[in-house]
C-alpha cells in the first residue's frame, strides 16, 4: 500500500507502510495493544491519530487509557460507521475526551471526525490491514 505522507519538506511524499512506520507516521496499534476481539486484521494508525490518542490518556485532568480510547474508536467504527469509497471503509464521529489536536483545539470540543480503512498491508504483501486516518491524511 501506497501512503501519503503529509508535510515532509517541500510537499506531499510516496512511502511504503514500512517506510511510514519507520518513520514514525504510522503506529501499529495491533503491536501496541493487542485486541483480537475487534478486528482480525492488523490495525495501524496514522501519526495524528496517535497523537489524538496519546493527548488524550496523557492528559491528566481526564482519567483516559489506551485501552478505553482505543476501545471508543474501534466500538463506533463499526457502531456508526458510514461506508466510503465503495465499500473500502467506513466514516464514523467519535468522542475523545481530553484530547485538543486540531481541527478541536479545545478539549471541550472532543468530537472527532475518522475513517477506518481497508486495504493491502503494502505494494509487495497483499494481505488485508485497517487503518485509522483523519479525512484529510487520506
Amino acid at each position: 500500500m501506497w501512503v501519503r505522507l503529509v508535510g515532509k519538506g517541500s510537499g506531499n511524499l510516496i512511502a511504503t507502510r514500512q517506510e511510514a512506520l519507520a518513520a514514525g507516521d504510522q503506529v501499529c496499534l495491533s503491536e501496541k495493544f493487542p485486541d483480537p476481539k475487534f478486528f482480525k486484521y492488523p490495525v495501524y494508525c496514522t501519526k495524528k491519530v496517535w497523537e489524538l490518542i496519546d493527548t488524550a490518556v496523557n492528559n491528566e485532568d481526564w482519567l483516559n487509557d489506551y485501552k478505553g480510547v482505543l476501545w471508543d474508536i474501534y466500538n463506533m467504527s463499526h457502531m456508526l460507521g458510514r461506508p466510503i469509497f465503495a465499500g473500502t471503509g467506513v466514516e464514523f464521529e467519535v468522542i475523545v475526551q481530553g484530547s485538543a489536536i486540531e481541527p478541536n483545539a479545545d478539549a471541550s470540543q472532543s468530537l472527532y471526525r475518522l475513517w477506518r480503512v481497508h486495504g493491502p498491508m503494502d505494494v509487495d504483501d497483499p494481505s488485508h490491514v485497517i487503518t485509522f486516518k483523519f479525512p484529510e491524511e487520506i
